[in-house]
């Protein structure tokens, strides 16, 4: 019913059909299906039983019939042996399917034989084993042969009889073929095979069948029963003949006998089909005869959602709807007054403080007795949304005991204000989710309760990410600032001890300590230089002069002033410019500094006897400086990080061995920044590292 109510009108009355049409189904296939089988079978199989006893009883009369021939041409030639040749002849002009008649006797070398007109020269000589008893008559056997290339279907009958002292023997030959025939022609409603057995094998087959091992060939009595052969069900019927030992059985494919039952299925679901689709039209109808009139009520309430009183609610002609919509036109009408006595200026406000807290860039939510969240704005839905990825956080108290959120900081107090109790709770919030940045947040808890009943909380999330970023770089700032001066402040303060504490040193010796810390002092002024321009490009703070200026006479310089470090390592450096780049209005001095960060970088990070190559060339509305150094390269875990402040490359030894500040990158990218421009890296093993420089032509 769950399932149900959460349907339209239109899906459960296609669910309900369709469930109504599987239950029929299922029970015209599982029920039904199965006692008519039974029936079928049954009332088929008693058809095809009677078919068979109509035909052993026809055959029975018809072979019974002959064997009274014998039997009444032996008695009358044992009266009447003169007239052996007329009887003989005369039962077989009567007697079309006689073919032979024979007269003999083991005391006479000559025999009596006639021949049927339709058979010249006919000649059958059967073997002794042939011939089996039949009926009562001791004197009389018969035999029943198939049909070859030589012979048709023959039965023959032979009886002994005595003249006088003699003993005589009568053989007559009839052919059956006709008789047999006509079992081809059963009405049986389907392919079948019938079959004629003795003990001697099959007389007679219409179609090939051979009952399993273990069958009832030879049975005494009616046999009926169902076998499998090649993975085919057959129903066997085997009835015996009165008048011979010998058998006829029928086989008929079970498809044949059920053929009724799967068109009685085939019908039936058809019909069930034909009603489904019905149903399902009249259901649509029916329903879209109540869900129009409820649709158009539903929009008649949209605009009362809207606060647009003004348009009567339509009242459908349906009375159980139109109690309704009765209802809620009287509630629009009272709506209407209200609106005229400024309700709508309370509902403005109302939606005014949602849409204020709705866009607050705080987290704010709201919770209900349960403490289950009734209002989140978007930014809470956010924080909650990253928190559930991991563990559910859709209560406040999920929230606060959430593995990935951390407290700290916290503090508790309570005020009362008539029979309402406020609780205040305040803490710090680190939230550390796996693939994302660690999250700070100021809670602030404001719960309202009314004696041991929890009516709802407020709960606002201010980020503190931000600021605690500020404050871990200033920490670390510091730290490599303080670091970074330590070892020239030792030199200077060592080298000057060592001067004062020894008036009598060499002149040559304290020139060579001064010149010391010189060097260490001009160390620590190019460190607090550089970082003043990375800090004053960051905030803006100086004006920096701007001219037109060609930017390949520049670079050109630059390449130009580093020719000594050049030659001490014995780099070659190539300098190539596309002809026709334009003049630029930059400031000189940034570009020039960011050229010889690029150039002097390319020198230090890599190995001797190489070549670095630069390449201004224009691209559209930007002009481009391209070095390709062939050093050491840097990792993709580092190139990330770069263009930080302070950051040194570690990754590779022959790297973090050379000396330097880690603001040079960090420079070069507030320079690109002041000219709106870019700056790129690519690295490989074969490039080493190349830097672009993308500067807009202004």
């Amino acid at each position: 019913m769950a399932f149900l109510s959460r349907l339209s009108f239109h899906h459960r009355i296609f669910v309900l059909t369709g469930l109504a049409a599987v239950v029929s189904m299922s029970v015209l296939w599982f029920v039904i299906r199965p006692r008519y089988e039974r029936q079928v079978t049954e009332e088929r199989t008693t058809v095809v039983q009677q078919l068979q006893h109509f035909a052993v009883r026809s055959i029975d009369e018809r072979l019974e019939q002959w064997i009274t021939v014998a039997q009444y041409l032996s008695w009358n030639l044992q009266t009447r042996p003169a007239d052996a040749g007329v009887l003989i002849r005369q039962q077989i002009a009567f007697d079309t399917a006689i073919v032979q008649i024979i007269v003999s006797s083991p005391d006479l070398a000559d025999e009596f034989s006639a021949t049927s007109s339709a058979r010249p020269g006919f000649t059958f000589t059967p073997e002794e084993a042939m011939w089996m008893p039949a009926g009562n008559d001791t004197a009389v056997s018969v035999l029943w042969t198939g049909h070859d290339a030589v012979h048709p279907h023959l039965f023959g009958v032979r009886r002994s009889f005595t003249i006088g002292t003699g003993t005589f023997t009568l053989t007559m030959f009839t052919e059956t073929g006709g008789m047999l025939r006509q079992l081809e022609q059963l009405p049986v409603g389907g392919a079948f095979s019938v079959q004629v057995q003795g003990a001697s094998g099959t007389v007679f087959s219409n179609a090939a069948f051979e009952l399993p091992a273990g069958g009832d060939r030879g049975a005494h009595v009616n046999v009926i029963r169902t076998v499998s052969v090649q993975g085919t069900e057959w129903t066997v019927l085997i009835t015996r003949f009165l008048s011979i030992p010998m058998q006829m059985l029928i086989a008929v494919p079970s498809a044949v006998i059920l053929q009724p039952v799967q068109a009685l299925l085939l019908y039936s679901s058809l019909v069930a089909v034909s009603v489904t689709l019905a149903v399902f039209v009249i259901g649509w109808y029916l329903s879209r005869q109540i869900t129009q009139p409820v649709r158009r009520l539903v929009e008649d309430v949209e605009r009362l959602k809207s606060l647009d009183f003004t348009q009567p609610v339509t009242v459908p002609q349906l009375r159980e709807i139109a109690a309704v919509a009765e209802t809620v036109e009287s509630m629009r009408t009272v709506l209407e007054r209200y609106q005229r006595i400024n309700v709508e200026r309370i509902i403005v406000e109302e939606w005014k403080n949602k849409f204020f807290l709705s866009h607050s860039e705080d987290g704010i939510s709201i919770t209900d007795g349960n403490d289950a969240f009734s209002f989140m704005n978007d930014r809470f839905r956010q924080i909650t949304g990253l928190l559930e990825t991991h563990a559910p956080a859709g209560t406040k108290e999920q929230l606060l005991a959430h593995p990935m959120a951390e407290r700290s900081r916290e503090t508790f107090r309570e005020d009362i204000s008539g029979p309402y109790i406020i609780h205040f709770h305040q803490s710090e919030l680190l939230i550390t989710v796996p693939d994302h940045e660690a999250q700070y947040y100021r809670l602030h808890d404001v719960t309202i309760a009314r004696g041991d009943e929890r009516l709802g909380s407020l709960i606002v999330l201010h980020d503190l990410t931000n600021e605690r970023n500020i404050d871990k770089m200033k920490t670390e700032m510091m730290n490599f600032i303080v670091h970074e001066l330590r070892n020239p402040l030792n030199s200077i303060m060592g080298f000057s001890s060592f001067i004062k504490d020894e008036p009598e040193m060499d002149l040559r010796e304290r020139m060579e300590y001064i010149t010391i810390i010189q060097e260490s002092s001009r160390t620590m002024n190019q460190l607090v230089n550089r970082f003043l321009d990375v800090q004053r490009l960051e905030s803006r703070s100086v004006e920096y002069h701007r001219e037109p200026t060609d930017l390949v006479t520049t670079a050109k310089l630059v390449c130009d002033s580093q020719k000594p470090q050049l030659m001490a390592k014995s780099i070659d450096l190539t300098f190539t410019a596309e002809p026709g780049i334009p003049v630029t209005t930059i400031s000189p001095d940034l570009m020039r500094e960011a050229f010889l960060n690029l150039v002097s970088n390319a020198i230090k990070y890599g190995d001797e006897h190489r070549t670095i190559e630069v390449v201004m060339k224009r691209a559209g509305d930007t002009i481009l400086f391209i070095i390709t150094d062939h050093g050491y390269g840097i990792s993709a875990e580092d190139q990330e990080k770069l263009f930080s402040k302070f950051f040194r490359v570690t990754s590779n030894k022959k790297s973090a061995m050379q000396i330097g500040t880690g603001l040079g990158l960090a420079h070069v990218k507030e320079v690109m920044k002041f000219h709106k421009g870019e700056v790129s890296l690519e690295s490989s093993a074969e490039l080493g590292c190349r830097f672009t420089l993308t500067i807009p032509i202004v």
